[in-house]
């Protein structure tokens, strides 16, 4: 009986070490966040102009992303992490990285803000270095819920040189949930060539296809008097994703 069982264990890690969906061919693959305003690399400290001719400083810029999933070429969906806070102030945290299966893939896919289920969660169940921590102060308690983006500066309202009018969106509700999905050319995936680069361009929130007017509409906590501001954030917010 002892020679079976010795048998029947040195068989089965025979057979876990030639199957090729196993652990041994995973490997650390990485998304970097590359934020740009147009054709200009962005940081918080940089004046940037509209497409009116605007100028406009970012003082704070946070979003979610959920279930962040790259595609296979077979079709296949691996989920590289499940919640990410994007915080445009910090460099570390424009980097999602997780476990990946080598092989060719065609596409990034992921949830811009919190899905419903993400969204009802308590903040206080969570150890401070989570994305979905209290620490974060992402949470609406008034609401309970979170804010899906943090998007915070100021603007030359008079055109007069001086940045000092406030616009502030914080879109936060299910309705304002966007689901992205970036093409991309056939891409092999390993150890040698493990990094994407994940564009995303800041301009198109203010000047994309859903028109935002700077000037009167740079306001909103997701309050339905102003829910269409918020809506057309995220709708612009959506297009503003690329692969390079």
């Amino acid at each position: 009986m002892k020679i079976v069982a010795y048998f029947s264990l040195f068989f089965s890690i025979f057979l876990i070490s030639c199957d090729p969906d196993s652990d041994s061919n995973d490997f650390t693959a990485q998304i970097n966040l590359a934020p740009m305003f147009g054709e200009t690399a962005f940081n918080m400290e940089t004046t940037y102009e509209n497409g009116d001719g605007v100028d406009l400083l970012f003082t704070s810029f946070k979003y979610y992303m959920n279930h962040i999933e790259l595609i296979h070429e077979d079709g296949s969906i691996h989920e590289l992490e499940e919640v990410a806070l994007m915080d445009l102030s910090t460099v570390s945290t424009t980097i999602i990285s997780g476990k990946l299966k080598k092989g060719n893939y065609v596409g990034l896919r992921f949830g811009l803000g919190l899905d419903p289920g993400f969204n009802s969660m308590d903040p206080t169940s969570f150890a401070p270095s989570h994305p979905l921590s209290t620490g974060q102060n992402m949470h609406w308690s008034w609401a309970m819920k979170y804010k899906f983006s943090l998007i915070e500066g100021k603007f030359d309202d008079t055109n007069d040189g001086l940045a000092n009018q406030n616009f502030a969106w914080h879109p936060g509700l299910d309705t304002l949930y966007r689901e992205v999905e970036v093409s991309f050319s056939n891409r092999t995936l390993d150890e040698g060539n493990a990094q994407l680069e994940l564009v995303f361009d800041l301009q198109e929130i203010i000047d994309g296809d859903a028109d935002l007017d700077l000037m009167n509409e740079n306001f909103s906590h997701s309050s339905p008097e102003n829910m269409f501001i918020v809506t057309k954030i995220v709708d612009n917010f959506a297009q503003a994703f690329k692969v390079d």
